[in-house]
């Protein structure tokens, strides 16, 4: 199966939260993954050849018995992944992170084909470091990882985190030498040093790292050296990428944690993290953004968005000819393809996830209960305006369920049915309205402007408003993860059953 070529990248490239992305260039494929956090399966993987359409592959982490959930908020799980290629496998590094204990597991996986899938994780030792994980592959064959953790040393600068550099078994990965400090980052006091990444051009070292943290003051910067060990002087014109300058109105803001990739034909292109914030209200979450690199033979540093200096709603690429086709592979079945779960996978969750009708299994557990693993099924909310909506009911009457918009424990809302009763609530315990249901088991969520609105009824075409221009601004608080359109369940037993009304749903990604 062939489709034609994109003539035109329009930003972002993944709507829906995806931040924190890496890619890799391989065999006229780019290759993309992303955080996920508690949301699983984890790490969604996805490859393209015109950097504008993309298709879905297996994710990284998929159920299995090497990854323990159970106490993870929903901030905390899959940070930050790292994506290379080391001339014979795809190799993917990435951090389990629990916020209250401060635990950090990194972990590897790999993969000859990404088609078909990854490997179980090869946990590394506890001390290796903190989070954002990346491998470097180096021209003798030599395998690093560069991530970030806590200064060692007095000589940090004030920066909150330090770049450290290790070298890995490139079969076991283990450690075998190391680790060695290679950056504090380009700001003395530098706050929070991550997402290092390696690459080698010509006889240098690049390491191109974020800071600022991940807010309005996150930036891109870059240094270099002759030994990979270091040390490493930073580029004069740092930050090379940031929005941390333009203004309070700025709609294109937290720009940062960016990856490189270089082409064949010798072309650069880069990825980052952005967050659309329209009128300075938060909505959706972090999502991929895409843009071009200048970086001609013989010129020291690369210059990212060469034209304006900032990222760009849309730009034009020159990446593949027009005689070379994009291929659809064929790809193993995914059970449940672009349904996430909280803390669990969707197959654990519910059945039908490929048909029309989802029947989804009840807990007795809260949506609200951190470090557990409630009954919330549900898809990327990929704009701000959109509708949530399906036909709904459940095997027992006190059952509680509903559908939701959800970005965190505590910041949801939406709505609760039970012995015959709608109510719309959110995760404050405020309660928006209640009436009492006549038979009508169709359910619709719609937002627009930063305020929602909510019908029931038989259908699509009969409908009844019960509730107009809620305010969501203090609900849509993503923090790490985004915004998600869900089905949830509570009780001791009993499912819940969704008809999900795909026509008249809107900007959710399938």
């Amino acid at each position: 199966m062939e489709y034609p070529l994109a003539t035109t990248v329009d930003n972002p490239a993944l709507p829906g939260f995806h931040p924190d992305p890496s890619w890799v260039w391989h065999d006229g494929w780019i290759y993309l993954t992303a955080s996920t956090f508690a949301w699983l399966p984890g790490l969604p993987v996805y490859r393209s050849r015109d950097l504008r359409q993309w298709q879905s592959l297996p994710p990284a982490i998929g159920p299995g018995p090497d990854l323990e959930t159970t106490d993870w908020a929903c901030d905390d799980g899959l940070y930050a992944p790292g994506l290379r290629h080391d001339g014979r496998r795809f190799i993917l590094a990435c951090t389990a992170v629990h916020r209250k204990s401060q635990h950090f597991r990194n972990f590897i996986c790999t993969s000859e084909d990404p088609c078909q899938g990854w490997s179980q994780p090869v946990w590394l030792p506890e001390d290796l470091g903190r989070i954002d994980p990346t491998p470097f592959c180096d021209e003798d064959g030599s395998l690093y990882v560069v991530l970030n953790d806590l200064p060692t040393s007095a000589n940090h600068h004030g920066a909150t985190r330090e770049i450290r550099c290790w070298q890995l078994d490139p079969e076991s990965f283990q450690p075998c030498a190391g680790p060695w400090v290679l950056w504090h980052g380009a700001l003395v006091g530098a706050a929070t040093p991550e997402a290092p990444r390696l690459f080698r051009r010509d006889d240098w070292y690049y390491l191109l790292i974020a800071e600022g943290g991940t807010g309005d003051n996150h930036a891109v910067t870059m240094a270099r050296s002759r030994q990979i060990q270091g040390p490493y002087e930073g580029c004069p014109a740092n930050p090379l990428l940031t929005h941390r300058h333009l203004g309070r109105d700025e709609p294109i803001r937290c720009v940062g944690h960016a990856d490189l990739l270089v082409t064949d034909e010798g072309s650069w292109w880069g990825c980052c993290l952005a967050e659309r914030q329209p009128q300075r209200r938060r909505f959706i979450g972090r999502e991929t953004w895409l843009f071009p690199v200048a970086w001609p033979a013989g010129e020291a540093w690369p210059c990212l968005c060469p034209d304006s200096g900032r990222l760009a709603s849309s730009f034009s690429p020159t990446l593949v000819s027009e005689d070379r086709p994009l291929a659809q592979a064929a790809l193993p079945a995914q059970t449940g393809a672009g349904w996430i779960a909280l803390c669990d996978w969707p197959e654990h969750l519910a059945s039908g996830l490929d048909g029309p009708e989802i029947s989804l299994t009840a807990r007795a557990v809260s949506i609200d209960a951190v470090g557990e693993k409630p009954s919330l099924l549900g898809r990327r909310i990929s704009q701000d305006q959109g509708c949530w909506c399906g036909w709904l009911s459940a095997s027992h009457p006190e059952l509680r369920h509903g559908l939701i918009l959800y970005w965190r424990e505590g910041h949801w809302i939406g709505v609760e049915l039970r012995d015959g009763c709608l109510r719309v609530r959110d995760g404050r315990g405020q309660e928006h309205c209640s009436i009492s249901l006549d038979g009508e088991d169709y359910i619709s969520l719609a937002w627009k402007g930063h305020r929602l609105s909510c019908d029931i009824g038989q259908g699509p075409d009969d409908l009844c408003r019960i509730m107009s221009d809620v305010p969501l601004d203090q609900h849509a608080a993503p923090l790490f993860a985004g915004a998600v359109a869900a089905v949830w369940a509570e009780g001791d037993e009993g499912t819940v059953q969704l008809r999900p009304d795909w026509p008249n749903c809107k900007n959710i990604m399938r």
